[in-house]
């Protein structure tokens, strides 16, 4: 893999982000629903001008965080994180099938936990589906630990510690 950078997201990367997500939806969720419950899944939650909306959202002190990771210059992947007051909830991450398992969602989790804990952030948490083993596994490995089941989520949280990040 080449060189991939992590950056914030700008309004021109919507589609691009849907396009994403959809794809990431098919791969990972294709043991669990069907395609149709997907396409409409993102027909819904992927609007484009809602993703735009978000976007402008991520300025310094907004309360969305929405960063993207580049290779070649191409989109691969993203992470919205929404905060609310001392606490964040990641609320999006995915990452094009084809460039899993490289270190791109490893790139991204340490930028967002990087600027959750320079805006006084430290508890951090997320919902994945309880059948979705990937996602499950990742976060894991990122020390996130099981806290409750919701329904077919299961609830996931983190306190971030400061450590010393590469730039």
């Amino acid at each position: 893999m080449n060189y991939c950078i992590v950056k914030p997201l700008t309004a021109n990367d919507s589609s691009e982000i849907r396009n994403i997500a959809r794809l990431s939806w098919m791969w990972a969720y294709r043991d669990i629903y069907t395609e149709s419950f997907i396409e409409e899944w993102i027909r819904r939650n992927y609007d484009t001008e809602k993703i735009r909306s978000d976007i402008s959202r991520t300025h310094p002190g907004g309360d969305i965080i929405f960063y993207g990771s580049f290779v070649d210059n191409r989109l691969t992947g993203f992470i919205e994180t929404k905060t609310t007051g001392d606490e964040a909830e990641i609320l999006r991450l995915y990452i094009l099938p084809d460039h899993t398992r490289m270190g791109i969602g490893t790139k991204l989790m340490d930028e967002t936990e990087k600027t959750l804990l320079l805006r006084g952030i430290s508890s951090v948490k997320l919902y994945v589906h309880r059948l979705n083993a990937i996602g499950i596994g990742f976060y894991r490995k990122r020390m996130f630990r099981e806290s409750e089941i919701d329904g077919d989520d299961i609830k996931m949280e983190k306190t971030l510690v400061r450590r010393v990040y590469e730039s």
